[in-house]
């Protein structure tokens, strides 16, 4: 059973943004890794594998796309996510009274992305 690229989206983003929000040592390796040229390069190792299960979920959205342009498009979500992500937890506080804030910011993130990808599958 294939599920619509929307939902795989949405899924996507709602599982990042509850590690996000959840446990802050998260948000404090993604900044980790993001501070060397060797530690990006290490991650880049890492991350490879969720890049090529994204790439493939993508084959038929962006159907006339190489293998090498999807890679690059999963890079761009992923990096994407977790940028605006960072902002959506940098002035909220912990508590549930900041949840609704958190959770606005979530769907916008949804929203650009989906339309970004929606661009990208009729380009």
């Amino acid at each position: 059973m294939s599920y619509p690229w929307p939902d795989i989206l949405d899924e996507f983003i709602e599982h990042l943004a509850r590690l996000w929000r959840e446990d802050p040592s998260r948000r404090a390796v993604w900044h980790a890794i993001q501070s060397t040229p060797a530690t990006r390069a290490t991650a880049a190792a890492t991350e490879k594998e969720m890049l090529e299960i994204i790439a493939e979920v993508m084959r038929p959205l962006a159907r006339g796309a190489s293998y090498e342009e999807r890679m690059s498009l999963a890079g761009l979500l992923v990096h994407t996510v977790s940028s605006l992500l960072n902002y959506a937890v940098r002035d909220i506080g912990s508590g549930p009274e900041y949840d609704e804030a958190f959770e606005s910011i979530v769907e916008e993130i949804k929203r650009m992305l989906v339309s970004y990808l929606f661009s990208v599958a009729t380009a």
